[in-house]
């Protein structure tokens, strides 16, 4: 099976690179929403490889792509880390929790269904941790849709102990 980021529709245009200059208004919200979550990435790095996978292969300019995701944050359906709460899914060092009970209040709290990715903790040999939530989109950028692409690979070695560490979190 293939991994998710070497598939891609054919209409997408990764040689389209951001032009910082095309969303400089957007940069004080973005930074808010859409910050990046590791340290060795700057926000403009993260926003430059989103726009390159994910971007380019919508029908939106580098400004509207971004507008569209800070208007789809305003939905209240983006707050994921209030939406796993609400599902019973808090971020903590100790609890674990398995893929479908993350999954599942997700699904609950948005109305549709995620990718989630997971990684291995450096620190601690075989420990899981909840790495990243993607949604998607519909092409314009306006709604969410219920993910549906067959290649997705979640890197969740052990899907029943996931953990969401508070550290990470912020909390």
């Amino acid at each position: 099976m293939a991994e998710y980021e070497e598939w891609r529709p054919e209409y997408c245009n990764i040689s389209d690179r951001l032009d910082p200059g095309q969303i400089q208004d957007l940069v004080k919200p973005l930074n808010q929403s859409w910050p990046s979550l590791l340290r060795n990435e700057t926000n403009l790095e993260l926003w430059s490889h989103e726009w390159s996978k994910h971007g380019t292969c919508s029908n939106l300019s580098q400004h509207g792509y971004f507008a569209a995701a800070l208007a789809l944050d305003k939905l209240k359906l983006t707050n994921l880390t209030k939406i796993l709460a609400d599902g019973g899914v808090v971020p903590s060092d100790e609890k674990t929790y398995t893929l479908g009970e993350i999954s599942d209040a997700l699904a609950k709290g948005t109305g549709f269904s995620t990718y989630l990715r997971c990684s291995q903790n450096e620190l601690k040999y075989g420990e899981t941790l909840l790495y990243e939530v993607l949604q998607c989109v519909d092409r314009s950028g306006e709604k969410l849709v219920n993910c549906t692409t067959p290649y997705w690979v979640t890197r969740c070695l052990d899907p029943d102990k996931i953990k969401i560490p508070a550290w990470f979190y912020g909390q």
